[in-house]
């Protein structure tokens, strides 16, 4: 419902721009039929000239919007094994081809992950830092852009955990904190002593274990 209403909410705001638009390019004719002597066949050919005009202009800033969203993930290669028509990445994509950089970022870190798993030869810091940094964008957008609930989270970190572990060739592998768990020192860096008083209560990244188990990246928590 809170998604069907946003877009709700977007189509009404592109409404409102396409009017804008075509009333700002429509607007001379539109003057110009008003002037004296102008008689009621002219008028009615001049309005129906800016109404060409008008829907031409508004044509052109929908190409316009569209490259703008094409430029913004240009630059993505993403992994086939992703989801891509699923959320979270599905929602991650359009933010980020609307330019919203926390999406963006979100992809850059997740392109260098998979530049780091498909050549060995890379530094290990390299594969398992940007596997962290890639949970950090998921669980700031769900957060902030989509006012997701932890335990809301930590199910759509899971479902992308299960993903990751699946394609990691036994070099690494990630682990998501469990809402109210305890916290585990031995892969859980919580961010504030608070969380050391009725366990996990908010996952900020997934901890990422090296080829040996060992957490080289703790999950970061609250």
């Amino acid at each position: 419902m809170g998604e069907q209403f946003n877009q709700h909410q977007e189509d009404e705001r592109l409404d409102e721009k396409y009017a804008e638009v075509a009333a700002e390019a429509e607007r001379p004719l539109r003057d110009a039929a008003r002037e004296e002597g102008v008689t009621a066949e002219e008028k009615n050919a001049i309005d129906r000239a800016a109404g060409k005009r008008g829907e031409k202009a508004v044509d052109v800033f929908r190409e316009k919007e569209l490259e703008k969203k094409e430029e913004g993930v240009n630059f993505l290669s993403i992994p086939e094994y992703v989801k891509i028509n699923e959320p979270p990445v599905s929602e991650l994509l359009e933010a980020a081809q609307e330019g919203d950089k926390n999406a963006q970022l979100f992809f850059a870190h997740l392109q260098l992950f998979e530049v780091a798993r498909k050549y060995p030869e890379c530094d290990p810091r390299f594969l398992l830092g940007a596997a962290k940094e890639v949970s950090r964008g998921v669980t700031k957008f769900l957060y902030d852009n989509k006012k997701k609930t932890p335990k809301q989270v930590e199910e759509s970190l899971c479902e992308m955990a299960e993903l990751f572990n699946s394609h990691t060739d036994s070099r690494f592998s990630v682990q998501v904190p469990r809402i109210g768990s305890s916290v585990d020192r031995n892969y859980m860096a919580p961010a504030r002593q608070s969380a050391y008083e009725g366990g996990v209560k908010k996952i900020i990244t997934w901890a990422v274990r090296n080829d040996k188990g060992i957490a080289e990246y703790k999950a970061e928590v609250e």
